[in-house]
Order: structure tokens, then C-alpha cells, then sequence
């Protein structure tokens, strides 16, 4: 049986705002075909999907809730394999003092 894909890894929070989430991961080893992305609201409905090539690192979503709390999910897809990894952020209220 052939190995599914890994899954990303260090997913990151890029940027937030009141309105809108970005975020950045490192890929993962091996070959694969590409991303699922989904974006989940706190009570687990999906609020938003996307698809991307291998070779996408980052993705940003926008008009979203000021001061909600989503889970980004990034699912690796190879063939029928697949595997995913996930992040938790919140949109505004967060400020980061250098």
C-alpha cells in the first residue's frame, strides 16, 4: 500500500484583521497534488473552500466576523490519499507590539 501525502506543517497566523485571516505553512515531503482549504466558523459550519496548486503556501480569506474565532483546515490531497493539519485564529482585537 502506498503511503498517503503528509500533512503541512508549521501552519502560521500571517495577518488578521476585523474582517479577514491569513495565514502561511511550510509543504510537506513527498509528492502530492495539491490543497482542500476550509474554513470552518467556532460552531464547526463550513464558512468557506478553496483549492490550490502544490506549490501555494499561503491563503487569506476574507468577510468574516469581526472578533470570531475560526479553524482553518489544509488538507493535503494526493490521488485518493489524503491528510491534513489545522490552526485556530480569531479575527481582530489582536495586536502585536513590537
Amino acid at each position: 500500500m502506498v503511503p498517503g501525502p503528509s500533512a503541512v506543517n508549521d501552519i502560521l497566523i500571517k495577518a488578521n484583521s476585523t474582517s479577514s485571516l491569513s495565514f502561511r505553512w511550510s509543504p510537506p515531503e513527498g509528492e502530492f497534488d495539491g490543497y482542500d482549504i476550509y474554513l470552518y466558523s467556532s460552531d464547526e459550519v463550513l464558512h468557506d473552500r478553496k483549492n490550490a496548486e502544490a506549490k501555494t503556501l499561503e491563503c487569506s480569506f476574507q468577510n468574516l466576523s469581526p472578533g470570531a474565532l475560526y479553524k482553518m483546515v489544509v488538507l493535503t490531497r494526493s490521488g485518493d490519499q489524503k491528510n491534513d493539519s489545522s490552526i485556530w485564529a480569531r479575527t481582530g482585537g489582536l495586536s502585536i507590539v513590537g
